[in-house]
C-alpha cells in the first residue's frame, strides 16, 4: 500500500506540473514521447472494454454513446 500511495503522489505532480505548462509545451512533450516510444497509447480492446463497462455502469442512452463515438472520431 505504501508504494501504491508513493506512486500516486507522484502522479498527481506530474499533472499538476502539466497543468502549468502551456498547451504547446504538452504537445511537444507527448510528441517526443511518442517518437522515443515511451508512450503508447491504450489498445482499442481495452478502451472498448472500459466504455462498455461505463455505459452499462450509468445506463447511458444510445444517442449519448453516439454523439460520443462521433465526437472521439473527429479528434484525430
Amino acid at each position: 500500500m505504501i508504494l501504491i500511495d508513493m506512486a500516486k503522489q507522484k502522479l498527481e505532480k506530474i499533472l499538476e506540473s502539466l497543468l502549468d505548462l502551456p498547451p504547446q509545451e504538452v504537445q511537444s512533450l507527448m510528441r517526443r514521447l511518442f517518437k522515443e516510444g515511451l508512450y503508447r497509447p491504450p489498445k482499442l480492446e481495452d478502451i472498448t472494454r472500459r466504455l462498455e463497462h461505463v455505459v452499462k455502469e450509468n445506463k447511458l442512452p444510445s444517442e449519448i454513446v453516439d454523439k460520443a463515438i462521433g465526437w472521439a472520431r473527429s479528434q484525430k
